[in-house]
């Protein structure tokens, strides 16, 4: 049996999700769209994906799993009429960041015996520093050795949240289960607040006293961190912000707090708590970077779902995972 994927996004993530699943999954084929046709032109060529589609939701009609990988803000728009158009068994996987809205818009648009699961990718520790690829160039180790983060909705029956298990080891990551408050919460720390930030840092530079000197002796660290938010389309983080508003709430005040904090230690020339506190933040970036590059970075801490052996993606659709994949995916 030839199972059918359907990816809607060849983004970064989209892509390299395609190029995992050709190469490892031999009875598969990986049908891929983006609103933009050169990027679907550039995933083909690479091999990410076996054929373009020009129709999201004629080709959802078809697909045994979906992978929606668009912006938060476009999620509601594809759902409307992706979901209607699933066919019965399947399931979507979204790896958009924001989940709390997406579940709701999923009660309302999924029938019963559709499926979605919420599943947020995390890239590993060895390209957490690399430069972020042009949308449509794909990278089949992007994740491997990463996280996806599962959100699964109330009564999804036990062979949907094995087959995302599934999924999660093929694509050689460690599967968490997390709550959608919870995510969206961590989401608002994690990539929110930095693109804000950056943001925040680059408009009031260019809008102070004496930027056009400023500006010609700006380096590195100002660059490094005012990039962040050119990352993110305006429009698409601006209405991703608005979706997870008491979220950015929260973890505004919390950072303007700790500004305030540090404010006050230079005012008051308090040489010894200021790098003690620049030790304690260097150490707790160290820690984050040491945890993440764990192979099981949840040890200790919270017990990993036992992944299923042979592969519940395998048994479920009935393909053969052989083609090109080791002798199985180390975490």
């Amino acid at each position: 049996m030839t199972a059918e994927v359907l990816i809607i996004g060849l983004n970064e993530i989209g892509a390299s999700i395609g190029s995992a699943l050709s190469e490892r999954v031999q009875d598969i084929v990986v049908v891929g769209f983006d609103q933009k046709p050169s990027l679907a032109r550039i995933a083909k060529k690479a091999g990410a994906i076996n054929r373009r589609a020009a129709n999201p939701e004629k080709a959802a009609r078809s697909a045994d799993v979906i992978f929606l990988s668009v912006p938060s803000s476009e999620v509601q728009s594809y759902l409307e009429f992706v979901g209607p158009a699933m066919k019965s068994g399947a399931v979507l996987l979204d790896t958009s960041f924001l989940k709390c809205a997406a579940l709701k818009w999923v009660a309302e648009q999924f029938s019963e015996d559709r499926y979605y699961i919420g599943a947020i990718p995390v890239v590993s520790s060895s390209f957490m520093h690399a430069e972020q690829s042009e949308p449509g160039v794909a990278n089949a180790e992007l994740l491997q050795g990463g996280v996806l983060a599962l959100v699964i909705p109330p009564e999804t029956p036990e062979d949907i949240i094995d087959l995302a298990v599934g999924i999660a080891e093929l694509l050689g990551t460690d599967p968490v289960f997390i709550d959608a408050d919870e995510i969206d919460g961590m989401m608002a720390a994690v990539e929110g607040l930095p693109a804000l930030l950056s943001l925040a840092l680059m408009h009031a530079s260019a809008g102070s006293p004496g930027w056009h000197e400023i500006q010609l002796v700006a380096g590195r660290p100002f660059a490094a961190i005012t990039r962040v938010g050119t990352l993110f389309d305006p429009k698409d983080l601006g209405l991703a912000l608005a979706i997870n508003r008491e979220n950015m709430l929260n973890r505004l005040d919390l950072m303007m707090e700790e500004l305030k904090s540090v404010r006050q230690l230079i005012e008051s020339e308090d040489q010894e708590a200021l790098i003690e506190f620049f030790k304690e933040s260097n150490k707790y970036y160290q820690h984050w970077l040491k945890k993440h590059g764990q192979t099981d970075w949840t040890a200790g801490e919270e017990v990993r779902p036992e992944v299923p052996h042979p592969s519940m993606f395998e048994r479920l659709l009935g393909i053969n995972m052989s083609r090109g994949r080791k002798d199985r995916i180390n975490h």
